[in-house]
């Protein structure tokens, strides 16, 4: 079995290459339709928007003047003063939603994977001589629940001291400039991801965990607590009493976090409670009364063209993702070879050559793009030349055989005329050397017959058909008959 080089790379490229046109059709034509689709839900409010303007502008004006005439004066003003804490309350709602959503936006803890958190979990333990020598000669007395006396010694007292002065440094201390910097967030989000939790069997212990979007991202910041701590040590020292610090326990690692879970959902669900707290102020307040304000949606045709084009572009991406990744997809479950140079390097061929398909010869423009990669492994864009530089490295590589087989899984017409060019190659070297075309070894008993009188294999595969699964079927004959591979023949 071939060992497999997964590089995305090369998929991406073959999936481009053999589809390039197709992709940008598929983009367009998403592009089109959000595009269509956003345009055709904001031009009702652009219409109307005019119109609604100018209906409250008039209907604002004959109740100014209906008022100056009336001697409801004093409605008037109530009314008016209703509209202003209807607007007021309305500020605080889009407000209270927009810090909402802003805090969604930037906080760490909102960017973490509840199946897929990364942990980083560290046990700080605190001692000193007086209290290891205290805990040496201490008897547990038997009336005490916990094996011990309910009541701390002072030596105890002072240990529980500086565990609470490590576990309020490590909450409240901690100089976050570097690693804000480094994160490219705020003090407020690195807060949120440490947690500092007392051990209640072991008074002198303190547990440090830090959790973020990646293993990587959480050891790092542990790391520099960690740091830090070691550097207040000599502080705390001189304030309470001299002391060792043992970090233990150290994991970092993907868990499952439920609780990150529901506090998301709890955040999610707020927000929506905000919005439709909203849209029920609103309705409520606008059955109070004509005089108070609804709020109407009106938009400016500036914003129909920017929302439309951003929806076309989000389209256009969308379907070149979308295809990008439905063809690598499709190539990945078929096994396919879409790489020479990884293919040799699963199975450790040696590259005879690399050939080029007659189509391969001219390419040219957008597609030669997508296919540089190959064309860089090509022994030659050739493909007389490609032959040639096959038949030499053959005739070396096969001194003393008389007879090669070309296996592959490949049309055996194919594998037929790429035997008879290296044939012609090989005569005109002047080496005596018969190549035959056995195609896949495994599909009939002649060709079983072929591979067993044979004195050595050429591998083939054509790059972008050739499959894994079907070379790895045709080497386990070649290793069941012990016949050596002396390389591999690429066609791209």
């Amino acid at each position: 079995m071939g060992n497999r080089v997964f590089r995305i790379r090369p998929f991406l490229m073959a999936v481009c290459r053999r589809g390039w046109k197709k992709m940008l059709v598929l983009a367009l034509l998403l592009a089109f339709a959000m595009g269509g689709y956003k345009a055709s839900t904001l031009w009702p409010q652009y219409k109307g928007a005019a119109a609604a303007e100018a209906e409250e502008s008039e209907n604002q004006v004959q109740e100014e003047a209906a008022a100056e005439d009336s001697d409801e004066t004093s409605d008037y003003l109530n009314k008016k003063k209703s509209t202003a804490d209807y607007s007021q309350n309305m500020k605080q709602i889009n407000e209270q939603i927009a810090n909402r959503s802003e805090y969604l936006n930037n906080s760490l803890v909102a960017r973490i994977d509840a199946y897929h958190e990364g942990r980083s979990v560290v046990d700080l333990t605190v001692s000193s001589d007086a209290f290891e020598a205290e805990k040496s000669i201490a008897v547990p007395t038997d009336d005490s629940s916990d094996g011990g006396s309910s009541v701390l010694s002072a030596e105890e007292s002072r240990i529980v001291d500086i565990t609470r002065a490590y576990a309020q440094f490590v909450r409240y201390g901690i100089d976050w400039t570097a690693l804000m910097e480094e994160f490219d967030t705020s003090e407020q989000y690195l807060n949120e991801i440490i947690k500092v939790t007392r051990d209640t069997q072991v008074l002198n212990r303190i547990e440090i965990r830090v959790i973020y979007p990646t293993d990587q991202g959480a050891a790092r910041i542990l790391d520099e607590i960690i740091r830090q701590i070691e550097e207040k040590q000599a502080e705390i020292s001189e304030q309470i009493e001299e002391h060792t610090l043992t970090f233990s326990n150290r994991e970092t690692a993907y868990v499952i976090d439920a609780e990150i879970y529901n506090y998301f959902t709890g955040r999610i669900n707020d927000i929506n409670t905000l919005i439709s707290g909203r849209s029920t102020f609103n309705s409520t307040t606008a059955a109070l009364g004509s005089s108070t304000p609804v709020v109407r949606k009106t938009i400016s045709g500036k914003r129909v063209l920017k929302s439309t084009v951003k929806y076309a572009v989000v389209g256009f991406a969308g379907g070149i993702v979308l295809y990008l990744l439905a063809g690598v997809l499709l190539l990945i479950c078929a096994g396919t070879a879409v790489s020479g140079e990884d293919f040799n390097r699963a199975y450790g061929f040696r590259k005879l050559a690399a050939v080029p398909l007659p189509e391969t010869e001219k390419l040219r423009g957008i597609t030669s793009l997508f296919a540089g990669e190959e064309l860089a492994y090509l022994s030659s864009r050739n493909r007389e030349t490609a032959y040639q530089i096959a038949a030499e490295n053959i005739g070396e590589l096969s001194k003393g055989m008389k007879s090669l087989v070309l296996a592959g899984d490949q049309d055996q017409a194919f594998l037929q005329q790429m035997a008879e060019q290296l044939q012609k190659e090989l005569a005109a070297n002047g080496q005596e050397l018969s190549c035959i075309a056995i195609g896949d070894p495994t599909s009939s008993p002649a060709a079983l017959r072929r591979l067993r009188e044979a004195d050595g294999v050429v591998m083939t595969a054509n790059i972008g058909a050739s499959t894994y699964g079907k070379t790895d079927r045709i080497t386990e004959a070649v290793d069941t008959y012990k016949k050596d591979v002396i390389g591999s023949i690429v066609i791209a």
